[in-house]
């Protein structure tokens, strides 16, 4: 979207905003005065109802008083002549007085004469039995005690139309008493009536019953509180109302009169009028900003815009933006000017870069090559000519089918590359690779993937060739095999010597009479015997440096188990072994050491053939501290032999073995039988091992 309409986009919502605030406020403030003015006038044109109907109350309170107060009345209720009737009680009197009904009623509360002209007729009738009776039995209306007294006001009595009536003590001209009864008179409030009042107020004005279902209870409620109630009836009429109470001061009626919203239609033509005046403005004032904006911002920028994307599609730096001003645009400029240095002098350095890098590259005499994520190739140093050759336009891909000699080395390349690519590996992996004269040549390949924003587009790989590496790598490990198999053949020369020794001695023990000599033979066979397992075990073993010792206790357990078979044959030896391989030097110690301890409890723990039991264990742990205990239940030590200053040859080799050999400790229990406890920390490892 382009800045002119986002500008337009902007002063329509601007304007929008601002139009609509102005019409809300304005409609808001002019409604209310509006409405404020409309309830005035209307309660205003209900007090000139009022007024009339107060005024023909009065009337009609006048023309009672001047008949009530007369010497003739007074006369005509004294005496009941029938001149007084005829002379005053007719139809032109009614007509004259504007009333319907008159009543005579004596200080007793009866009826002395009373007439009505219907509403409509001309002529005087008898006194309907509900009016006569509602009246006579109301004695606010019929009976006055003073001669000041007086009522006037509405009348409602059950299935009548509701009356204005005036009463008044019946007096003499003079107003003085005694009172000689009431006079009465009223007028019904027909539509008749109400026409003559809407004549007089100018006002359409119409009467509803206070109990008529057409006075809702809103409109109650609020004539209760005031005199006077102006209530919308919709959005073109007004109606108001006044309550009008009876001569008892009980609601009766309510005046009502209904008028169209002159005034409401006003302020909705005066609204619309300022809305067209503001949009009209608006648009002007719009169109003006946009005009004003585009000369002096959005055309300037629109210029920098069109230069600055010139300058990115040519990829040429040098240029520069040349914008005048001193305004924010010029400054903007100005900082791309600057950007556009930067970037230049980046470019430069990164040109710089790139040709030391390549300079470097083609340098080594490892292949340097990059490559994309389908294996074209985007740079290979100069050492790959040396090994591959050239190559053409369409072979510049690792996957080339042509550097590889069968289809699954190339499945491997392309595997190893798929994991560089997916982040899964960069350890270097080894290949053979077909050179430019087809020989195999074994390439060791390191690769890393290159990354760019954040997204792997290829990878970039080390190979080097390691030919050299595989020739010296064959001659060691003849070295090695051969060296393996001399050493084999030491241990086994050395066992089959050592055997041969303890044979000899064999064959000297059968001349020796000697008790002493023979133990002294037999224990240096035992001797020659451990180190011959040893050798075995050593030229059996595939490792020349260390010693499963689990195996060789087992098998030196045995042969002593042998040698001293008549001395022993009744003694039950378990072993328990949870030690790892030692190395040689370990081991040796460890032998002689199990061979004395279990030789001299084969010897003297059990004699005359006794029944025993000799266990040996050997455990590690963590911190790699190694404990050899070797336990009988024999009969142990003579109690005055002290076993650190024995002169025994095998106790003083036992101990010399421990705490020099081994560096360890020695200790000898010898409650219940004999039992030897040697500690010591395993051996780190040789350089040689």
């Amino acid at each position: 979207m382009k800045l002119t309409t986002k500008s337009l986009i902007i002063i329509l919502i601007t304007l929008g905003v601002l139009f609509t605030g102005l019409y809300i406020s304005a409609n808001m403030l002019l409604m209310d005065s509006y409405s404020r003015i409309e309830t005035d006038d209307i309660a205003k044109d209900m007090e000139l109802v009022i007024n009339a109907y107060e005024a023909d109350v009065k009337a009609l309170d006048t023309h009672a008083t001047d008949y009530a107060f007369w010497d003739d009345t007074s006369v005509f209720m004294a005496d009941h002549n029938d001149a007084f009737l005829r002379s005053n009680m007719v139809p032109s009197l009614f007509e004259n007085l504007d009333i319907q009904l008159i009543l005579f009623i004596d200080t007793d509360g009866h009826l002395v004469y009373g007439r009505m002209m219907p509403p409509g007729g001309d002529l005087l009738v008898p006194l309907a039995p509900e009016i006569e009776a509602g009246i006579l039995s109301d004695p606010l209306l019929s009976s006055h005690s003073s001669p000041e007294a007086s009522i006037r006001g509405l009348v409602i009595l059950p299935g009548v139309t509701p009356i204005v009536a005036a009463s008044r003590p019946i007096l003499n001209s003079h107003a003085e008493g005694p009172v000689k009864g009431a006079l009465i008179m009223g007028k019904f409030l027909t539509p008749v009536q109400m026409e003559r009042l809407s004549g007089i107020t100018n006002l359409p004005v119409s009467a509803i019953l206070w109990e008529s279902d057409d006075i809702g209870d809103g409109i109650r409620t609020a004539l209760l509180k005031n005199r006077i109630a102006v209530i919308p009836a919709n959005d073109t009429i007004i109606s108001g109302y006044t309550l009008l109470s009876d001569i008892h001061s009980q609601p009766a009626l309510a005046l009502t009169m209904d008028l169209p919203r002159t005034m409401i239609h006003q302020a909705y033509s005066t609204i619309a009028y300022l809305l067209t005046s503001l949009i009209a403005m608006g648009g002007v004032f719009g169109m003006c900003t946009l005009f004003i904006l585009s000369q002096l911002i959005l055309e300037p920028i629109g210029g920098l815009n069109r230069k600055v994307t010139s300058i990115t599609s040519s990829r040429d730096f040098s240029r520069r933006i040349a914008v005048k001003g001193d305004d924010e645009i010029a400054s903007f400029a100005g900082n791309i000017d600057s950007m556009l240095a930067e970037i230049e002098q980046s470019q430069k350095i990164l040109r710089q870069s790139e040709e030391k890098y390549h300079t470097l590259a083609d340098s080594l005499p490892q292949i340097v090559v990059e490559a994309d994520r389908e294996g074209r190739i985007t740079f290979i140093n100069q050492a790959s000519p040396e090994i591959f050759g050239t190559f053409s336009e369409q072979d510049r891909n690792i996957f080339n089918p042509g550097l590889f000699a069968d289809a699954t080395e190339r499945e491997r390349v392309i595997a190893y590359a798929q994991q560089v690519l997916n982040g899964e590996t960069t350890r270097a992996a080894q290949f053979t690779m077909l050179g430019k004269d087809k020989t195999p040549i074994p390439m060791i390949v390191h690769a890393t993937p290159v990354i760019q924003e954040g997204v792997v587009v290829g990878l970039r790989a080390v190979a080097s060739d390691i030919s050299t590496v595989k020739s010296i790598q064959s001659e060691l490990e003849r070295s090695v095999s051969e060296k393996d198999t001399l050493m084999k053949e030491l241990h086994h020369r050395v066992k089959n010597n050592l055997q041969v020794i303890s044979a000899l001695i064999s064959l000297q023990a059968e001349y020796v009479t000697d008790t002493t000599v023979l133990n002294a033979l037999k224990d240096a066979q035992k001797r020659i015997m451990s180190m011959a397992l040893l050798h075995e075990k050593l030229y059996r073993s595939q490792d020349m440096f260390h010693v499963n010792i689990a195996g060789y206790i087992s098998n030196l357990v045995g042969h002593l188990g042998m040698i001293y078979e008549g001395e022993a044959r009744n003694v039950e030896i378990s072993t328990d072994v949870q030690v790892r391989d030692l190395d040689l030097d370990t081991t040796i110690p460890c032998g002689l050491i199990v061979s004395e301890i279990v030789s001299n409890s084969m010897k003297y723990a059990f004699p005359d053939n006794r029944s025993g039991r000799i266990e040996i264990r050997m455990s590690e742990d963590a911190e790699g501290t190694i404990t050899i205990r070797i336990s009988d239940n024999g009969v142990g030590f003579p109690h005055a032999l002290d076993v650190r200053q024995s002169p025994s040859l095998g106790l003083h080799l036992i101990r010399m073995l421990a705490e020099n050999q081994l560096e360890g400790t020695l200790a000898i229990e010898t409650e219940g039988g004999v039992t030897y406890t040697i500690s010591f920390r395993r051996r780190k490892p040789s350089p040689h091992t």
